[in-house]
C-alpha cells in the first residue's frame, strides 16, 4: 500500500509459521495520516490449537529450567530500552497508538514511561519478596522455617490473557507476571490497540529469544466462538481485562473449572481533608498534584479519580481551591495535551455541559469554574452526591462535604468496585479515614499526584497477583518434638 510502513497485530514464536496459525485472509488498513499501515491476521481454530501446543512445549523445554534472576535481568533490560525515546519500537508504538486512539503523543510517551519505570529490577524483586518470600523458591526447594522443611513454588504451564485498550503499555504487566512465575502466555489484544504488545515482545526477542519463544500475541473477534473456545479450553489460568459486559460474556464462554483473574470496572476518587488546606500556598501545590491525577490516562483508567471530595471548614475556601484546580488543569494541558475527540465523544461531553446549565437554571448550586464551551479539562463545584463515573477526558467534579464521616454514605453504591483513592490530610482524621476506606473495600490509598503510578508491589484489586498464580509444594522434615526442643532448620540447610 504505497510507501506506508507495515505493522502487524501479532507476535508468534519463531519456530511456528504464520501459515500454521492464521487463515489466508489478512487485511491491511492505513492508520490515518501516520504513514503506517496495520496488517491484521486472525487465527483459525486449528491454528489456535497448534499455537497452544507450541507454547506448552516451549515452556517445558526452555522456561521451566530458567533461573528467576535471569528472567528478571531480561525483563529489566526490556524496560530500560523502552524508556529510551529513541528506541525504534517505542517510536512506532507512539505513532500507531496516536493514530488509533487520538491520545496525544506526549501522553502516550508519558504513560509508557510510567509503566516501564515500575517494571525495573527493583520493582520485580520487591514484588516477589512481598508475594513469594524467597524468590529462589521459583527455582528449587528452599528452607521454610515455620514449616520445618522446604517449599517450592510453581506457576501454571500456560496463562491466557485478554487485554483492553484504555491504558497504553499496560498489557506488558501480564506478560511480566507470567514470565516471573515461569508460565508461557498467549494474549489476545484489543482491536482498538493491537500495536504495543507485539512491539514489546519484539524487543524482548532481540534481548532474550528464549523467553520470547514462550509468548504469543494474536487477535480474534469476540464473536468467533470456535477460536475463542479453543483458547479458553487450552489455557490453565485466564487473566482478563475489560468492562462488566465483557466479563459477563466470559462467564458464559469459559469452562467452569478455568481459574480466572478478572480486572473489571473499578472506580477511584480523591479526598482533601481540611487539615490539608490551611494555607493558600499548600492549596496551590495540592491542586497541581491532583490536577495531574485527573490528567494522566485522560481519566479513562481505573486508577484515575472520578470525583474530588473536599472537606469544608478550612482556612482556604472551596471556591479558591476550585479556581486553583482549573488553572492547574490548564498547566498540565500544556505539558500533556488532551486527546483528539470523535464527534460522538464531543456530543457526549456537550450533553454533560448542557446538564450542568439545566441544573443551575433549576436553582441547584452548581458552579462551572472553566469556560462554558470547553469540552475537556472541565472543573465544577457541585453538591456532594453518590460517587459515579465522570464523563472522562479530564472532567473534575469538586464536591464539598461537611465532614469526611459523610463519605461512606456517598460511596455505598460503588461498594465492591472501589479501587484507588488519593488522600490529602494528616493526623487522627486521616488515620480514621484510611481505616474506613479499607473496610469499604478500597485496595489502594496514595498521596495526591500518585494515583497513576502504583508499584508492582501493590495488591492489584486487593489480591496478590503473583501469589494467586502459584502452586506450592512442601517437604516436611521436622516433627512436633523437634520444634519444641528448639531444633530448627537453618537457612543453609539442604534437602537430604
Amino acid at each position: 500500500m504505497g510507501n506506508e510502513q507495515v505493522l502487524v497485530n501479532y507476535w508468534l514464536p519463531p519456530d511456528i509459521e504464520p501459515s500454521q496459525v492464521f487463515a489466508n485472509t489478512s487485511l491491511e488498513r492505513p492508520l490515518g495520516e501516520s504513514g503506517l499501515c496495520l496488517e491484521e491476521e486472525r487465527p483459525t481454530p486449528a491454528g489456535m490449537s497448534a499455537l497452544l501446543h507450541k507454547l506448552r512445549s516451549a515452556r517445558r523445554v526452555r522456561l521451566a529450567a530458567r533461573s528467576i534472576d535471569s528472567i528478571i535481568q531480561s525483563l529489566d533490560q526490556v524496560a530500560r530500552e523502552w524508556l529510551d525515546p529513541k528506541l525504534p519500537e517505542r517510536r512506532l508504538c507512539i505513532q500507531a497508538i496516536h493514530a488509533f486512539t487520538g491520545l496525544s503523543e506526549a501522553m502516550i510517551g508519558h504513560t509508557l514511561d510510567l509503566e516501564m519505570r515500575s517494571s525495573l529490577r527493583e520493582g520485580m524483586e520487591r514484588a516477589l519478596e512481598r508475594e513469594v518470600g524467597d524468590a529462589k523458591a521459583l527455582d528449587t526447594f528452599v528452607p521454610q522455617r515455620s514449616l520445618g522443611g522446604f517449599t517450592h513454588a510453581s506457576g501454571p504451564e500456560l496463562i491466557g490473557a485478554i487485554f483492553s485498550s484504555n491504558v497504553p503499555g499496560l498489557p506488558h504487566l501480564t506478560i511480566m507476571r507470567s514470565l516471573l512465575v515461569k508460565s508461557a502466555c498467549l494474549g489476545r489484544t484489543s482491536r482498538y490497540e493491537p500495536i504495543f504488545l507485539p512491539l514489546y515482545v519484539q524487543t524482548l526477542a532481540r534481548i532474550d529469544p528464549e523467553l520470547a519463544s514462550c509468548l504469543a500475541v494474536v487477535h480474534w473477534p469476540h464473536e468467533d466462538m470456535k477460536v475463542g473456545g479453543e483458547f479458553y479450553r487450552g489455557v490453565d489460568h485466564l487473566i482478563a481485562w475489560g468492562g462488566d459486559a465483557a466479563h459477563e460474556q466470559l462467564a458464559r464462554r469459559c469452562p467452569p473449572e478455568l481459574k480466572i483473574t478478572r480486572h473489571g470496572h473499578r472506580i477511584g476518587f480523591a479526598v482533601v481533608l481540611r487539615s490539608a488546606l490551611r494555607h493558600q500556598r499548600e492549596a496551590l501545590s495540592l491542586a497541581h498534584q491532583l490536577a495531574y491525577d485527573f490528567t494522566v490516562f485522560e481519566q479513562h483508567a481505573c486508577l484515575a479519580p472520578q470525583a474530588l471530595y473536599v472537606e469544608q471548614g478550612s482556612d482556604v475556601s472551596v471556591e479558591f481551591f476550585g479556581r486553583a484546580m482549573a488553572e492547574s488543569m490548564d498547566a498540565w494541558a500544556d505539558v500533556l495535551p488532551p486527546r483528539t475527540l470523535t464527534r460522538a465523544e464531543q456530543a457526549h461531553l456537550r450533553n454533560e455541559l448542557e446538564m450542568i446549565r439545566m441544573r443551575r437554571a433549576m436553582g441547584e448550586k452548581v458552579r462551572l469554574m472553566t469556560p462554558p464551551n470547553r469540552l475537556q479539562r472541565v472543573v465544577t463545584i457541585e453538591p456532594a452526591a453518590q460517587l459515579q463515573p465522570s464523563p472522562g477526558d479530564r472532567f473534575v467534579r469538586i464536591m464539598p462535604i461537611r465532614s469526611w464521616e459523610f463519605l461512606p454514605s456517598l460511596l455505598e453504591e460503588c461498594r465492591g468496585r472501589l479501587q484507588n483513592v488519593a488522600l490529602a490530610g494528616e493526623g487522627g482524621e486521616a488515620r480514621r479515614l484510611r481505616d474506613t476506606l479499607a473496610r469499604l473495600g478500597v485496595s489502594r490509598i496514595c498521596l495526591p499526584g500518585r494515583m497513576g503510578t502504583p508499584s508492582m508491589m501493590w495488591y492489584h484489586d486487593g489480591a496478590p497477583r503473583l501469589g494467586e498464580l502459584l502452586r506450592w509444594t512442601d517437604v516436611e522434615l521436622e516433627t512436633p518434638g523437634d520444634a519444641e526442643s528448639g531444633r530448627r532448620l537453618s537457612p543453609r540447610t539442604t534437602l537430604p
